[in-house]
């Protein structure tokens, strides 16, 4: 099983996707087949669909979240999310770094120019 169907499969079990098509055009930007096409053809996503599924996931488990926290099952349904992006997200910086891809002093100049982007971004907020 790929890593990308181990998402779908859990996205799928805690409803937080109705078919693959929703997965496909919700998560992936992609058509309605495209999830199905990559399983047929045993084809993981690459780096760059992992980042704009964390992407969307993030965005939409934010917006649920800001108009329905007040009810427990609705907390445990979000939380389901949550565990997905963190999943996602620990995919692409094992793919990042793995088998010592990036040396250590790569790794931090990649999380100080990501923790630069951070602030950068807080600080667009604020104004």
């Amino acid at each position: 099983m790929t890593f990308l169907q181990e998402i779908y499969t859990e996205a799928k079990t805690n409803n937080i996707v109705n078919s693959s098509e929703d997965f496909s055009e919700r998560f992936m930007n992609k058509s309605p087949s495209y999830y199905r096409t990559l399983k047929a053809q045993r084809r993981d996503a690459n780096t760059e669909m992992l980042l704009c599924m964390l992407g969307n996931i993030s965005t939409q488990r934010t917006h649920h979240q800001t108009i329905g926290n007040k009810h427990t099952v609705i907390i445990e349904w979000l939380d389901r999310w949550k565990d997905i992006e963190d999943k996602i997200a620990t995919e692409v910086a094992q793919r990042t770094s793995g088998n010592r891809a990036l040396s250590t002093e790569c790794l931090k100049s990649v999380i100080k120019a990501l923790q630069r982007e951070e602030k950068s971004r807080a600080a667009v907020l604020v104004h």
